[in-house]
């Protein structure tokens, strides 16, 4: 296939140049001429330069369900926390009955991912995100991808004390939500988290865009939300004090 351009005409010299779109599986190649005409012709692939461009994929965060439902009653807490964030990464903020939340956001390249931390990079820094979750869930996919993570410590004279956290694509859609502590607060975005009894068992029900989950502790459901498909990990259910995942496919 041959196709032809207008470009500035000028007293130039021909030149060649060659171009590959691997995707598509075509390669370009034109000829720029003194008479100011791009000719160009598209055909089979016949350069594949190592360094071709890779549109980064979606970071997918796994679950083992068969390993969270053996290690949930030994891995029952959840928390994250962030080492060395700058004033302008954290503020803390009044709250009713003399509480007080602590919130820490910060964004950047995962260039390290471990069984306990991570680490993000933004320019010239560093920061070390420490975190606690069952062995069932594997963070690996993050690295090398761009993120931002938000972490609310929410303290409460008539509370239990709680860790919030979300963790989210360069695009602001979530990958990770990770809460330990009081049931949420209702939140534009996110699940509605209640609790229920039923069968002689404590279950959280998440809803949201008319889909609802109820999962036990260990147990795992699918749940379609807001932002997209999503499974639910219940790892500790009582009264007032509850621990939950949700990743997003």
């Amino acid at each position: 296939m041959t196709s032809r351009f207008p470009c500035a005409t000028g007293n130039t010299d021909r030149a060649m140049f060659h171009l590959s779109f691997r995707d598509q599986g075509l390669s370009a190649r034109a000829a720029k001429c003194s008479s100011g005409t791009v000719v160009a012709q598209v055909g089979p692939v016949d350069w594949n330069p190592p360094s071709a461009l890779r549109y980064p994929e979606r970071p997918q965060i796994t679950l083992d369900r068969g390993l969270l439902a053996r290690s949930c009653r030994d891995e029952a807490a959840v928390c994250f926390t962030v080492e060395g964030a700058t004033a302008g990464q954290t503020r803390s903020v009044p709250q009713p009955n003399g509480g007080l939340s602590i919130e820490t956001c910060l964004e950047g390249v995962v260039t390290f991912v471990g069984e306990e931390h991570l680490m993000i990079t933004d320019g010239p820094e560093t920061r070390r995100v420490r975190y606690l979750l069952p062995s069932a869930v594997n963070l690996e996919s993050l690295l090398g991808s761009h993120v931002n993570v938000s972490i609310t410590l929410r303290f409460s004279a008539t509370k239990s004390p709680t860790v919030d956290a979300l963790i989210a694509d360069c695009d602001g859609q979530p990958l990770l939500w990770a809460l330990d502590g009081a049931l949420p607060e209702d939140r534009e975005g996110r699940p509605v988290v209640r609790t229920t009894h039923e069968a002689n068992a404590r279950r959280l029900v998440f809803s949201q865009n008319r889909g609802v989950a109820k999962v036990a502790s260990a147990d795992t459901a699918p749940l379609e939300t807001a932002t997209g498909p999503a499974t639910v990990a219940g790892i500790r259910i009582g009264q007032e004090n509850v621990g939950f995942l949700v990743i997003w496919a």
